[in-house]
Formats: structure tokens, C-alpha cells, sequence
């Protein structure tokens, strides 16, 4: 059955649910952007071993399915465990989704696809397919929420940049203010789009959509 909180995700404005995932990752201390925002169980570099992607994803996975209920169940624990451990069989797949800001919930909406039928091979879906439905609703909830905590940080950091060139009396700043906006517009953009694959059921390229966004807020961040 769909979660309440996803089904509340989709009826609830998006001007509200931008006011709300502020107050709820403001409240909880959500990490600040850069490494701190990224999955603690990221890898740190391209070097990291296949077994050690699969070691390190495990733990957040676990975390995100619970995420909804908020406690673990016999439920989520087979559903974790089915999940990294068809994602481990597979070099491919490990090194793409370990690549991700986010890697457990690229995986999460990878196994959301997969158990439906959309994405993977005939094996892989048939193992999944008896746990879409705790994979798609907290990949659901797990993404939109993070693009709209996305959106709250593109625009916490225009102001914040812009607060700091009046600081610096902009006169002998070389930041070009027109060029960052259209890059923080881009990545607000690919936050909605996320969001709009989300409710069309792509889950996969949803995750993508915000992983190339956040890629760009870091980048930006690291620039400026």
C-alpha cells in the first residue's frame, strides 16, 4: 500500500512543501552541502573496491526503507538485504550508482524500477518484484524531499552570495551574478524535473536528475 507521507507528498502545494522540508531538515540538522550532505556511505574516491561499495551502501539503505515508519522491520531488513545483495552481483551497476551524490537512494529508486518491471533483467526483477512497493514509496519520499531541500539551497545560496558581494562593495568582484543565476536556475531545474519523474513513476532517472543537480550546487559552492 502507498505511503500516506508520499501520498501527501503529491497533494500538498509545492510552495508549501518548500517551507515545510526547510523547517524539517533545518530542525533535524541535516549536514551541511558538500561531503557532509552527500550518503555517509559514499565512497570517498573512484578507487574504492566493488566490496567495499557494497559493505559501505548497505547501512543507508536499511536507514532509507525505514525511513517512512520510522523503525525497522523484518520487512525493510529483506528488503534491504534482497536489494544490495542483487546490486553487488552486478560490477556495472555498482560502479554507476557509487558514483552518485547519493548512492542508497540511486539505489533505492534503481530497485523501486527494477522490482516493477522497468528497469534490469528478468533475475533481478523477479527477486525485487515482492518488495517494489517499500522500495518505490521511500525512494518517493526519500527524493522529493531532497529536491526541494535542493531548491531551499540554491536560493539560501543567491542570497547569501549576493549579501556578500554588497559586503565587499562589488566594485572589484569578477563574480558574474547573471552567469551564477542561470546556473542555480539550472540546478532548481533538474530539482523540479526530479520531482516530476517521481510522479510519473521514474524513479531511476529521477534520482539522476537530482544527482546532477546537487553535483552542480557543489560545484558552484566550491567556486564561489
Amino acid at each position: 500500500m502507498t505511503s500516506d507521507k508520499r501520498v501527501a507528498l503529491i497533494a500538498i502545494p509545492a510552495a508549501a512543501i518548500a517551507i515545510t522540508a526547510a523547517v524539517v531538515f533545518a530542525l533535524s540538522s541535516q549536514p551541511a552541502r558538500s561531503n557532509e550532505n552527500a550518503d555517509d556511505d559514499s565512497p570517498d574516491d573512484g578507487s574504492t573496491s566493488t566490496v567495499e561499495s557494497c559493505d559501505t551502501v548497505s547501512g543507508r539503505v536499511r536507514s532509507i526503507l525505514a525511513s517512512i515508519e520510522g523503525i525497522e522491520t523484518e520487512e525493510t531488513r529483506n528488503a534491504s538485504a534482497s536489494l544490495v545483495d542483487e546490486y553487488c552481483q552486478r560490477e556495472q551497476l555498482v560502479q554507476e550508482i557509487s558514483a552518485m551524490a547519493r548512492p542508497a537512494a540511486g539505489l533505492v529508486a534503481y530497485g523501486c524500477d527494477a522490482g516493477s518491471g522497468r528497469l534490469g533483467d528478468d533475475e533481478l526483477q523477479q527477486t525485487l518484484q515482492g518488495h517494489a512497493t517499500i522500495y518505490c514509496d521511500n525512494a518517493f519520499v526519500t527524493i522529493f524531499e531532497d529536491s526541494e531541500f535542493l531548491i531551499v539551497e540554491v536560493d539560501d545560496f543567491r542570497e547569501d552570495l549576493k549579501a556578500d558581494l554588497e559586503e565587499d562593495d562589488n566594485s572589484t568582484s569578477t563574480i558574474d551574478m547573471e552567469e551564477v543565476d542561470a546556473k542555480l536556475q539550472e540546478v532548481a531545474d533538474l530539482a523540479n524535473k526530479a520531482k516530476s519523474l517521481l510522479r510519473s513513476d521514474r524513479y531511476y532517472e529521477a534520482a539522476q536528475a537530482y544527482d546532477t543537480g546537487s553535483k552542480m550546487l557543489d560545484q558552484l559552492s566550491s567556486s564561489y
